[in-house]
């Protein structure tokens, strides 16, 4: 489908319209068939153009992502394993049993990430 587009100064994509009437209307003389998508910045950009969020954007949110399954998953257990070992009534089988679940959810960080866990 044709689409009527403003290319602005930065060479991303203004205005666009398929419609020619308001095309005309705000002055869209630019047309294209290719398709418009918004890139990781929140501008638009023709498909397969947009530029590539930088590493340090990814690894923060990877980060963020790790930190959300643990307090999710296993932080509640730490917390009272830790008051448990202040009290001196923490179990053998309480630790294994605390570190098959830090096993298990360090697994799902991996699965999930392709990498290691903090």
């Amino acid at each position: 489908m044709t689409e009527y587009y403003q290319l602005l100064e930065d060479g991303t994509i203004g205005m666009s319209t398929p419609f020619e009437d308001v095309a005309k209307d705000l002055g869209l003389e630019l047309t294209t068939d290719r398709e418009i998508v918004y890139g990781w910045n929140g501008k638009r950009y023709f498909k397969g153009e947009e530029p590539a969020k930088p590493q340090e954007m990814i690894d923060a949110e990877i980060d963020a992502g790790k930190v959300a399954i643990r307090e999710e998953m296993i932080d509640k257990y730490t917390i009272r394993r830790m008051r448990k070992m202040a009290n001196h009534t923490w179990t053998d089988e309480d630790e294994a049993e605390y570190l098959a679940l830090d096993a298990k959810v360090t697994g799902m960080i991996e699965e999930k990430y392709g990498i290691g866990s903090k």
